[in-house]
């Protein structure tokens, strides 16, 4: 579907995002249960390794965030244990596609840890020849960013909360652009106002973010309708999500055609089984999601005595994941096909979801969605309230 980058339907955007949920895409961490354990997770593994094509992997180490201080020497030591002992569940054909090394990382373990950590995953898992490596960075980041180039990063990512200075904003992405990274990001947290759109446009990253999740506020409809009306003069397009990409050429086209929205909040261009590996660490492998010690010192622990360390988790019910992937259609693709999503001829889909078409009547009515019995799509300004869309597919015992 073609549409203009300049058609933003502004009162409706100021009707409906400030009901926009957090984030409707995967379950939050708070409704994980205790009791889920190494065992279960490697149970979950053998499942995935049975598949007749098993999905590829998606590898994210993170850095404490709280609890217990320690040393960077002994982290580096023990994220190494747990990614050699988690490889050995995975048989041979499993690949690692991606690398994401989580915000903080580089600055505890040093560039030397990031080169010794990323060499050593293709000793230990089956790795493509160009696995995309991202690292996130904030302003203010004491990291000599060409050694982590060196070290094998190939996407530099920028995460602007608004808090750093203009100057440190820009020594940032100066040092992220200079740097030779294959790729660049920049995610823009909290409210986007015109000097920091001005600043990212000005730097032209190849993906933008938009995370404005914990900031809505009587301003932000109208900051993001300027943010997001600057992105398309810039050449900018919707490509799943919260994000925005340089578009090859026109004409602009709604939906990215991506297909999953990951834990990480990246849209990727195929779905993998998300492996996290850290204190605190979340993973995803299909429907079963779990997350590790989140004190480093219970962590490393653990891992000394040979466990993994997760501690909690969940299990999707066959109903909780169809409505997930009808919600990652409708964030990624900004469309829904029916037909793809019945789940039996005895109960057609108008029947199984009839709560929610009804809960998109408003929406259709107000031309943020078009619905023809089949297909599912949103207008322009539907992408930018695609949570608001795919809420209407929660269990009816969620909020909308």
């Amino acid at each position: 579907m073609e549409c203009s980058p300049f058609a933003i339907d502004r009162t409706a955007l100021a009707r409906y995002l400030p009901a926009a949920p957090h984030w409707p895409l995967h379950p939050a961490c708070a409704h994980y249960v205790c009791g889920f354990g190494d065992a279960d997770f490697a149970k979950t593994v053998r499942v995935g390794n049975d598949y007749l094509i098993p999905r590829s992997l998606t590898l994210c180490f993170g850095a404490p965030r709280g609890g217990s201080p320690i040393a960077p020497g002994e982290y580096l030591h023990c994220l190494l244990r747990a990614l050699a002992r988690t490889a050995a569940l995975f048989d041979e054909d499993r690949e690692v596609l991606y690398i994401v090394l989580g915000e903080g990382l580089p600055e505890l373990i040093g560039c030397g840890g990031v080169a010794r950590l990323l060499n050593a995953i293709p000793q230990s898992l089956r790795t493509v020849a160009r696995a995309e490596v991202a690292v996130l960075l904030r302003p203010g980041n004491p990291v000599a960013v060409r050694s982590l180039v060196a070290a094998g990063c190939t996407r530099g990512v920028l995460l602007d909360d608004g808090t750093a200075s203009a100057a440190s904003r820009l020594a940032a992405r100066e040092a992220i652009a200079g740097a030779g990274f294959a790729a660049t990001g920049h995610v823009l947290a909290g409210y986007p106002d015109a000097l920091r759109v001005e600043e990212v446009l000005a730097w032209r990253p190849d993906r933008v973010g938009l995370a404005w999740l914990a900031a809505v506020g009587p301003t932000l409809p109208r900051l993001l309708a300027d943010a997001v009306q600057g992105l398309g003069e810039a050449g900018y397009a919707p490509a799943g999500a919260d994000t925005f990409a340089v578009a090859p050429s026109p004409p602009w086209r709604c939906g990215s055609r991506a297909q999953y929205c990951d834990l990480t909040g990246t849209v990727r261009a195929e779905r993998t089984d998300l492996i996290g590996i850290g204190a605190g660490a979340e993973s995803q492998l299909g429907e079963v999601f779990c997350q590790a010690i989140g004190d480093p010192a219970r962590w490393c622990a653990a891992v000394a005595a040979g466990r993994l360390g997760i501690e909690r988790g969940l299990v999707q019910s066959q109903d909780e994941a169809m409505r997930a992937e009808i919600m990652q259609s409708l964030a990624c693709d900004y469309r829904l096909d029916a037909r793809a999503m019945q789940r039996t001829d005895a109960m057609p889909f108008h029947d199984d979801f009839a709560l929610a078409l009804a809960r998109l009547r408003p929406l259709e009515e107000q031309g943020l969605v078009s619905w023809n019995d089949q297909v599912l799509s949103l207008s322009f300004t539907g992408t930018l309230l695609w949570r608001i869309v795919a809420a209407c597919f929660q269990h009816p015992a969620s909020a909308l």
